[in-house]
């Protein structure tokens, strides 16, 4: 078998090369394989929609470690008409990086995956009920003396929001009311 270049990928096919076979030559035995294994995810629509290109991707690999790989595209099975997420690495390198020889090379292979729809944050959180939008649409806080004091929400959810603009331990009304 000839590679363009080394190292390579191949499979050897065990149904003809194994203990005992008589082997004469010309037998497909070995197989060339990519560079690296595909990652696929096959989703609903209403998932796909929840994962834009970009979106990271945790893939548990077969040793217990935690690989990044990003939505590069979605896919749709033109015979059944299936959609998939195709996964990529960082910077379009491999989602499984140089341990790729832990995903085996035969058939289809399931690993553990997490979708990150949105990333973990830090930051001073207040319930959503102490933000006010001004008529400008500004967003702002009471404080507990009236004041309107600007922030900017950096992401919101179950009805609390981190926020950045004031200093954390400000007493703020809940809800938030112009008037004492």
């Amino acid at each position: 078998m000839f590679v363009p270049i080394l190292p390579s990928r191949v499979a050897l096919d065990a149904g003809v090369v194994h203990r005992g076979a008589i082997v004469v030559g010309s037998e497909p035995a070995l197989s060339g394989l990519p560079t690296s294994p595909a990652f696929t995810i096959p989703v609903t629509e209403s998932q796909a929609t929840m994962m834009p290109a970009g979106t990271r991707v945790a893939v548990s690999s077969p040793a217990g470690a935690t690989w990044e790989g990003f939505v590069a595209e979605h896919v749709r099975e033109p015979d059944s008409g299936a959609l998939s997420v195709v996964l990529v690495g960082a910077a379009g390198a491999a989602v499984c990086g140089p341990d790729c020889d832990e995903v085996p090379v035969g058939g289809s292979v399931a690993l553990a995956s997490r979708i990150v729809t949105v990333e973990p944050t830090k930051g001073l959180v207040v319930p959503s009920a102490a933000l006010i939008s001004n008529a400008d649409g500004q967003i702002a806080v009471i404080s507990a003396n009236g004041d309107a004091l600007p922030v900017e929400v950096v992401v919101a959810a179950q009805g609390m929001s981190v926020i950045e603009g004031v200093e954390a331990g400000t007493r703020v009304r809940v809800p938030a009311t112009g008037s004492r």
